[in-house]
């Protein structure tokens, strides 16, 4: 169940929260990574937010509420990047810096959670 549909805290904890492992099953990285994405991700694991716990912060923040979940999905995997008015809004809300989104990806090595390759058991 979703955080909009319990009526819970938007900020549920990735473990708690089927979509976090649902919606993010991509393998592959577009051609607008940047260092802004990378630190977009890095934001959702230590804050253990799914995307649309973002996408909500965003809403408030802009009082837009079109699909703006998919656009984090889109923004995180390097499809596109954010304009300047939503990278003022994720420096607010998430402290990374708007220059960031023009810069490459300093981790060269950087792959999405779905990519990694899950622990072997013994």
């Amino acid at each position: 169940m979703s955080a909009r549909s319990s009526g819970g805290n938007p900020k549920s904890k990735a473990g708690s929260n089927p979509i976090w492992s649902q919606r993010l099953r991509r393998k592959k990285l577009g051609p607008r990574f940047s260092e802004g994405a990378r630190h977009l991700w890095l934001f959702l694991k230590e804050h253990q937010w799914p995307p649309e716990a973002l996408a909500l912060e965003i809403a408030k923040a802009t009082g837009k509420t079109y699909n703006l979940s998919g656009l984090v999905n889109r923004w995180l995997y390097g499809d596109r990047k954010p304009s300047r008015l939503y990278a003022n809004v994720l420096k607010k809300v998430a402290g990374i810096l708007t220059d960031l989104w023009d810069q490459p990806s300093t981790d060269e090595k950087f792959v999405p959670p779905a990519a990694q390759k899950a622990p072997k058991r013994s």
